[in-house]
C-alpha cells in the first residue's frame, strides 16, 4: 500500500510539471505583420554633375521583411500537441494505476473482513462453550419407576390384593444438574392410556402449562410434579390385563421450560412408556423411553 502511494504522489508531481509546460508553450506572443515595406529609395546624382547618357536610370526599390517565419508557429503547435498527448497517456497511465490500488485494496479488504469474520466465529464459540459449561441443565426423571396398577377388581373371583383401587398416577423430579441456577417458568404433564402405539400422536400435546412464576432450582436442587391416569384414573380388570400383555400402553409425557443465569431459554421434554415384559424379555417392568417419537425426549 505504501509503494502504491509513492507512485501516485510521483505521477501527480509529472503531471503538474507537464501542465506547467504546456502552459508556457501555449502563452500568446505578440506577433508583426508578416511583411512591412519601406520607402523606395532612388539612387540619384548629385546636382551639378552631368549626366553622359539621356536615357532615365530606373529607380532601384528595396524591401525589408519583419516576421516570424511560419515554420516557428508550426514547431511550437507541435510541441503543444505532443505536451497534450503526453498529458493524456500520463492521466491514462495514472488511471490504470489507480485502478490496480483499488483493486488491490478490494482484495486485502476482502482477505481481511474473512480473518476477522473467522475470529469473531471462533471468539463466539469459546465464548458459547464458557456460557454452556456454566449454565443450568434441568433433566427429568420417574419418581417410581415401576408402580402398581390401580384397577377396579373383578365382580366374580378372588380380587388381587395388589393394586385393587388404587388411582393411577405418573410423579417426575425435575433437577439441575448444570453449575448456576435455573428459574423455572412454566410446564406441563400427561399420563394417558393408548390403545396401540400407533396412536400416540408424532408430535406431544401437551395442552394448558402451568406457570411455575421464575421459581428458583439451584445446582443439585430438585422439585417433583405429578398427574393422574386419563381418561380414567383407576383401569378396569379387563384393560389391566391388556396393559400386561402389551396390548393397551400406558404413556406418560410431559415438557418444562427455564431461564438460565445468562438470560437464555430452555427446555427439557421427557416421555416414557410403561413397559411389561413377556417371555423371556430380560428388560424389567418400568417406564422407559423407548418406542416413542423423537419430539418426547430432548433438551435444548
Amino acid at each position: 500500500m505504501e509503494q502504491g502511494g509513492r507512485k501516485l504522489a510521483r505521477m501527480r508531481l509529472l503531471l503538474i510539471i507537464i501542465l506547467c509546460l504546456n502552459a508556457a508553450a501555449q502563452s500568446p506572443k505578440q506577433h508583426t505583420s508578416n511583411k512591412q515595406h519601406t520607402q523606395p529609395q532612388v539612387d540619384k546624382t548629385a546636382n551639378n554633375q552631368s549626366v553622359s547618357d539621356t536615357s532615365k536610370t530606373p529607380e532601384t526599390q528595396f524591401y525589408t521583411y519583419n516576421n516570424q517565419k511560419e515554420e516557428g508557429n508550426e514547431t511550437t503547435k507541435e510541441i503543444g500537441d505532443y505536451l497534450l498527448a503526453a498529458f493524456t497517456g500520463a492521466l491514462v497511465i495514472v488511471s490504470l494505476m489507480q485502478w490496480g490500488v483499488l483493486r488491490k485494496h478490494e482484495d486485502w479488504m476482502r482477505r481481511n473482513v474473512a480473518v476477522v469474520t473467522e475470529i469473531a466465529g471462533a471468539a463466539k464459540k469459546n465464548a458459547d462453550a464458557i456460557v454452556d459449561s456454566e449454565r443450568a441443565w434441568v433433566i427429568a426423571s420417574p419418581a417410581q419407576n415401576a408402580p402398581e396398577l390401580g384397577f377396579i377388581p373383578p365382580p366374580t373371583g378372588q380380587p388381587e390384593f395388589d393394586g385393587v383401587d388404587t388411582p393411577n398416577s405418573f410423579s417426575i423430579s425435575f433437577k439441575n444438574t448444570g453449575k448456576t441456577p435455573a428459574l423455572l417458568t412454566d410446564s406441563a404433564m400427561v399420563y394417558r392410556l393408548f390403545n396401540r402405539l400407533e396412536d400416540i400422536p408424532t408430535e406431544p400435546e401437551y395442552g394448558t402449562r402451568g406457570p411455575l412464576n421464575g421459581l428458583p432450582l439451584v445446582k443439585g436442587d430438585s422439585v417433583g410434579a405429578f398427574a393422574f391416569l386419563q381418561p380414567n384414573i383407576i383401569l378396569s380388570y379387563d384393560v389391566a390385563q391388556a396393559v400386561g400383555r402389551q396390548e393397551a400402553f400406558l404413556c406418560a409425557y410431559g415438557i418444562i421450560a427455564y431461564q438460565d443465569v445468562f438470560y437464555r431459554s430452555h427446555e427439557t421434554r421427557f416421555g416414557y412408556i410403561y413397559h411389561f415384559p413377556l417371555g423371556g424379555d430380560p428388560i424389567p417392568a418400568g417406564f422407559r423411553r423407548e418406542k416413542l417419537p423423537t419430539a418426547y425426549n430432548r433438551a435444548t
